[in-house]
């Protein structure tokens, strides 16, 4: 495992770890909330961390979790053994929920055939 893959992966657990125990906003507390990547540069100035919101209202929740960017980005910098800690980009994604309804739609093709 390279350097960047161990920050990528050191920074994946501190990040999930922050949104589930530091953020006290009650928004992104109402949602299940999963880091799945994060995609660092190889210059170290911008990471992209994918996030998967489910919940009520999932576009508020992301929107909390990107407003607190900056005190997730300071928490890092404490917890981190790197000089400077990367912007964070947070990206939507999708692909959890994008499997379990393929999923769903897989499992109403076999009931309909095993019912014909």
């Amino acid at each position: 495992m390279n350097r960047i893959e161990r920050i990528n992966s050191e920074m994946q657990k501190l990040i999930a770890s922050i949104i589930a125990e530091e953020i006290n906003n009650p928004k992104i507390k109402s949602g299940l909330i999963s880091v799945i990547k994060v995609d660092t540069t190889a210059d170290l100035k911008q990471s992209k961390v994918y996030i998967s919101v489910v919940g009520n209202d999932e576009k508020a929740i992301f929107d909390s979790i990107v407003q607190a960017g900056g005190f997730i980005r300071s928490s890092l910098s404490k917890k981190m053994d790197i000089r400077t800690i990367p912007e964070l980009i947070f990206i939507c994604d999708n692909s959890i929920e994008y499997a379990a309804h393929i999923s769903k739609l897989i499992d109403d093709i076999h009931k309909k055939e095993n019912s014909k």
